[in-house]
């Protein structure tokens, strides 16, 4: 029997109505963390050891930026770079996977290679939710990249293992192939050409949007709802830096949505 979270379900509604422009994404992750049973926890600590990724590239550069909701601090990550040890399960995981002295591996390859052992690690540690979402999205990024590999004529491309479909294989796919199985993805696919970047982002979002309440249509209260909204937040700062208009106009909709079906989901 999976954990139910109906007040904090509602909790996550109400805040984000009530308070639109106060809610950030390091303040909703504390509220949420603080409020799950451990096993749901580490779930939700998995969604956001990309930004880790970023601060830990960022310190390599030399730079002292960072972002506040990732897990570890940058002392943490300093003590990481400094010792080749780290008490937290992911990163001794990601230490003996890139096994070599960070510093002389270019930037690009070493997040292209952390990036890969994150979506290997959450197929091994991730519940049934993430490993979906996390097929989704790696194979919407290499169906991207193909594309504009495609559009640029460009020689080589860079693919992520995992996936619906074979790395191998990503090339040869096209509209008919996801037409039945993979409705979201077609029509993600459809999207990269439309040419304003910022309104084609914003349909990409959409729809992947969508593809998250289809996903958590059964599991409205359990921790699966829970990691969908934190997906949305993340999605939504990453608007604040693109278009805070639009990310104000997604927040809306989203919540609007939401609205309706607590509404339903609690008569």
């Amino acid at each position: 029997m999976t954990n139910q979270y109906y007040g904090l379900v509602s909790g996550l509604q109400h805040l984000a109505v009530s308070k639109p422009r106060d809610v950030k994404l390091e303040a909703m992750k504390e509220a949420i963390c603080s409020q799950l049973e451990p096993s749901d926890l580490y779930q939700v600590l998995l969604a956001f050891y990309l930004y880790d990724h970023q601060n830990l590239l960022t310190l390599l550069s030399g730079k002292s930026d960072h972002l506040p909701y990732a897990n570890l601090s940058n002392t943490e990550l300093q003590n990481i770079l400094k010792n080749r040890f780290s008490d937290d399960l992911y990163f001794t995981s990601l230490l003996d996977a890139i096994n070599s002295d960070w510093h002389e591996v270019e930037p690009h390859v070493l997040e292209n290679k952390m990036t890969q052992h994150y979506y290997t690690f959450v197929e091994s540690a991730g519940i049934d939710f993430l490993k979906e979402w996390f097929k989704f999205e790696i194979t919407f990024k290499n169906l991207s990249a193909v594309y504009v590999q495609k559009t640029l004529k460009l020689e080589d491309v860079t693919l992520l293992e995992g996936g619906h479909f074979p790395s191998a294989q990503i090339a040869r796919i096209n509209l008919a192939d996801l037409d039945v199985e993979f409705p979201f993805l077609k029509r993600c696919f459809e999207s990269l050409d439309i040419e304003n970047p910022i309104e084609r982002n914003r349909r990409i979002d959409e729809i992947r949007w969508e593809y998250l309440d289809d996903l958590t249509f059964f599991n409205f209260f359990g921790i699966e709802k829970i990691l969908a909204y934190v997906i949305k937040f993340q999605d939504l700062e990453k608007w604040k830096q693109l278009d805070p208009q639009i990310g104000k106009e997604l927040l809306t909709s989203f919540l609007a949505k939401n609205d309706k079906e607590l509404e339903s989901k609690l008569l």
